[in-house]
């Protein structure tokens, strides 16, 4: 086989297996004999998935100071440090390394998914070469080889399949489809989706029936598995919202930062100051102009909000998600699992004389049927729960270790099992009192499973089976004719209808089906929607959430399901995986269900509803999953049944895996987003006002009068931002929080209303600061104090103004349109907390020795601290009458 892989890559499913085993230059009986191995492996590589490592710890930490606000704080340092200021140096550095470390801790989290993709493949197969059967580490494992599969086994590679016998696999981490699918030899058209191609077996797919052998076609990256890998490899982390508009505003604040301190320094020099007494101005400006506090305030109120969402079973692996999910406006839902509980249950039984509808759900053998006008399940419906029970090989047991039952078999089969113990009936006892004597096993081709049994020392034959086959088998008659009516309307209920039928015969010849059999009904059984998720997707609706589910399972049940959910809008159009492939980003934006999709389908869904300006949040379980949940802005895992690649991949998980916490993760995050912007329109005003302050002073105050030194203007950044902002993260949410529509990214987050508050505030703050500042140091000159003594004294006023004067303000702030009194006063602790503190703080500043050697303070008289709570209660007053002013204007 003298081909390159490049040639060798092709529709394996599409060719028959005698063209297979031709392309492939394999004999299937003997397999590669060791010599081809070891020249195919040279040629062809390992059977690995080689994948990215983890970025190292050291150029992490470091890349986080790529920061340009860190830049001018370093700078700061170095230069306060120069001008013999070691306090304020050392200050100003540990900002700088607290704030690297939180972003740090934020990001230790790449590639994750990738290495635990590598985990979940199996490590050994059996493989046959050189005329013998014999276990090899799946790694050596080549094109050509003969593998050998049974069940339990977990698959090695891409194979087509050569020979089976009952095979079924089970495919639900790679294709999303809820129930193992049978398998057969025949090809399968060139053009279809993963699910539909029963002649192939996957990698990292599990044998959960049956026996058989084929030949590798595909190994390593070239899987579908390790096409995953790759997807997932070239997915792109998406910026959230709030992350996107703090780039910008950080942008900002550098660019002015830079001019304004450049300036300030310019003005000093030609204002005859001192070089060093210019720098220092200079610095104080840029120390002031940046929002120190702001990305801890940031990254703890996010913090805060992940703890609410913890107790609410929904768990955050990245805080920057939290906020991410009060942005979100679309959700793309896998079904199963999701929205429904994974758990096949019978839900209907239907004869030609009666429908009894069973409750119940799950493998807990309680429920009732409920029958046509009331009645009690006629003879006939026992009857065919007895057939089923008889032919079928499923029990139910309840395990010792957790005392929770547990079904043993087939799925399908089980779940008919646990609707005969809800009527009374025990699996055992039905099969002993009518032994099997012969079986013809559930065959893909003929889609039906029959056996024969001793029934009161007759001979009856049992079948079950698909109902397009075993109703056009039975007797034509208007109970047949019935039938096919009804299992129609079962299906497009999204039910897996099976067909049941029974006849005397002696033995399991050639054609079971001559003479006649009798038809007996019909089983319905499906994977139930969870409570409270149509509920929880009409509340997502009223948010302005679209929700569209994205399922590997067949049209039919999708749109069953989507249609009780009130998730299929319009006219009720469902788009299948080769339909998404060839449709506009415009077409994919406007469909609510898809079907039978692949991976690489769900990153184009994703990736077009990004493209049309969307904030996409994506669910998902499988490894068919993982690169779709990277790629979109939230990922979010199930906990439950999700598998390790699907958890490491995304940004939460839910640890019920039930959409309603969704929706309840989506209210907590649209509170921290309110929450961050509270605390970023209450810190901005600091900086504001304290740079006016410095500006101003350069501008028209004398060299030796500086409102502000450098340490002093940290101390009220931090002050304010770590004991006043933080508890704002706590504030309750509003109360439209789920009737407004999500925040359009392409908006920005300041808008007219906000920016004028914030420049108002600082004004207000900067020349009252000013005004007391210059009283108290005139005050005191006037009283024979040196000029030492009153610029402290000075300062400290000045100090103690701006920090009550947001004292204060952070009352405005616990709502930006609302008064307190609508939010309720006391409905945040914290704030009274955390005003306590601050108040004890500045106390402390105010009064205490070592603190006036640390910021150069000094105490303050009894009427300096009068005038200063005064001057700063101001502020509550006039902005809680700017807030009805605009509310009045917004028509509310």
């Amino acid at each position: 086989m003298e081909k390159n892989l490049n040639e060798l890559i092709q529709a394996w499913h599409a060719l028959s297996a005698e063209q297979t085993l031709k392309v492939l230059d394999v004999d299937p009986q003997r397999g590669l004999s060791s010599a081809e191995v070891e020249r195919r492996i040279k040629r062809f590589g390992p059977n690995t998935i080689i994948h990215q490592k983890i970025e190292s710890r050291l150029k992490t930490f470091f890349r986080q100071l790529k920061n340009p606000l860190v830049f001018i704080l370093v700078a700061s340092t170095a230069l306060t440090a120069t001008m013999g200021k070691p306090v304020d140096s050392m200050v100003i550095l540990c900002v700088v390394v607290v704030n690297t470390l939180i972003g740090y801790a934020q990001e230790r989290q790449a590639g994750e998914a990738i290495q635990s993709l590598v985990k979940m493949l199996p490590e050994n197969a059996t493989v046959r070469r050189d005329g013998n059967e014999i276990l090899v580490p799946a790694s050596n494992l080549t094109l050509g080889d003969i593998i050998i599969v049974q069940p339990g086994d977990k698959v090695t590679s891409d194979i087509r399949l050569i020979e089976i016998k009952e095979l079924t696999v089970d495919e639900a981490a790679l294709t999303g489809e809820s129930v193992p699918i049978a398998k057969q030899i025949e090809p399968s058209p060139e053009d279809s989706s993963l699910g539909e191609r029963s002649s192939m077996l996957f990698e990292g797919s599990l044998v959960t029936a049956g026996q058989g052998f084929g030949v590798v076609v595909a190994i390593g990256k070239n899987t579908e598995f390790g096409k995953i890998s790759d997807l997932l490899e070239e997915a792109t982390i998406q910026q959230t919202p709030l992350s996107i508009a703090f780039k910008s505003i950080t942008k900002w604040i550098t660019v002015v930062t830079l001019i304004l301190s450049s300036l300030l320094f310019f003005v000093g020099i030609s204002r005859d100051f001192p070089w060093i007494e210019a720098s220092l101005s200079a610095v104080t400006l840029a120390v002031a102009f940046v929002p120190e506090g702001l990305p801890a305030v940031v990254t703890i109120t996010s913090a805060i909000g992940m703890r609410r969402m913890a107790k609410q079973r929904a768990i955050v692996r990245q805080l920057q998600a939290v906020e991410t999910l009060g942005s979100a406006d679309v959700i793309c839902v896998d079904k199963t699992g999701t929205l429904t509980k994974n758990q096949i249950t019978v839900q209907q039984i239907w004869i030609p004389s009666q429908r009894c509808d069973i409750s119940g759900v799950g493998l807990e053998p309680r429920g009732e049927f409920k029958c046509d006008e009331g009645v009690a399940p006629d003879d006939s419906i026992n009857e065919i729960m007895r057939v089923s029970l008889l032919c079928s090989d499923a029990s139910l047991e309840r395990s010792q270790e957790n005392d929770q039952w547990e079904g043993i078999g087939d799925p399908t089969e089980v779940a008919l099992v646990v609707a005969a113990r809800k009527l009374g009936m025990h699996e055992d006892d039905i099969r002993k009192e009518s032994p099997r004597q012969d079986v013809l096993p559930f065959d893909s081709k003929q889609m039906f499973m029959a056996t024969l049994n001793s029934v009161l020392g007759e001979k009856v034959l049992f079948v079950k089976g698909a109902p397009e086959v075993i109703l056009n088998k039975c007797k034509q008659d208007e109970s047949a004719d019935k039938g096919k009516k009804q299992a129609q309307a079962m299906t497009t209920l999204g039910m897996r209808v099976i067909a049941f039928a029974k006849a005397k015969r002696d033995a399991l010849g050639s054609d079971i089906f001559e003479p006649e059999i009798e038809f007996l009904g019909l089983v319905g059984m499906r994977d139930p929607a969870r409570e409270g998720v149509r509920e929880a997707i009409s509340t997502c609706h009223g948010a302005g959430v679209g929700v569209k589910m994205i399922t590997g399972d067949h049209p039919e049940t999708a749109k069953a399901i989507a249609k009780e959910l009130n998730i299929l809008k319009n006219d009720g159009v469902v788009f299948t995986g080769k339909e998404a492939r060839k449709a506009s980003s415009e077409e994919i934006e406007s469909v609510d269900v898809f079907a039978r999709v692949e991976p690489s389908d769900k990153v184009k869904i994703v990736q077009a509803l990004q493209s049309r300006g969307h904030v996409v949040g994506m669910t998902g379980d499988g490894v068919n999953d993982a690169a779709a949940l990277k790629n979109a802005n939230i990922g979010i895992a199930m906990g439950v049944i999700g598998t390790a690649v699907a958890k490491e991949a995304s940004d939460m998980i839910l640890a019920d895996d039930n959409f309603t916490t969704i929706e309840i993760a989506i209210e907590e995050g649209r509170r921290v987003f309110d929450n961050i912007l509270k605390s970023v329109i209450f810190i901005l005003p600091t900086s504001l006002a304290q740079s006016l302050v410095i500006a101003a002073s350069v501008l028209f105050f004398p060299v030796e009068l500086r409102p502000m030194s450098p340490v002093q203007v940290l101390w009220v950044n931090l002050i304010v931002a770590i004991g006043l902002a933080l508890p704002l993260g706590f504030e309750v949410k509003e109360p439209d929080i789920m009737k407004r529509k999500p925040r359009e990214t392409t908006k920005p987050v300041f808008s007219g209303f906000i920016i004028f508050r914030i420049f108002f505030v600082s004004l207000f703050i900067a020349g009252a600061s000013m005004a007391l500042f210059l009283w108290e140091y005139r005050s005191e000159i006037l009283l024979g104090q040196s000029r030492e003594v009153a610029l402290a004294e000075g300062q400290t006023m000045a100090v103690t103004t701006i920090v009550l004067s947001q004292v204060f303000y952070l009352l405005n702030c616990r709502s930006l349109t609302s008064s307190i009194r609508e939010i309720g006063f006391f409905s945040n602790r914290y704030v009274f907390i955390g005003v306590g503190i601050v108040l004890f703080a500045q106390f402390a500043y105010v009064h205490l020795p070592f603190m006036h050697y640390a910021f150069q303070s000094k105490p303050l008289s009894f009427q300096a601290w009068s005038i200063v709570l005064l001057i700063a209660f101001l502020i509550f007053p006039i902005i809680e009458i700017e807030k009805k002013i605009w509310k009045r204007k917004q028509g509310s």
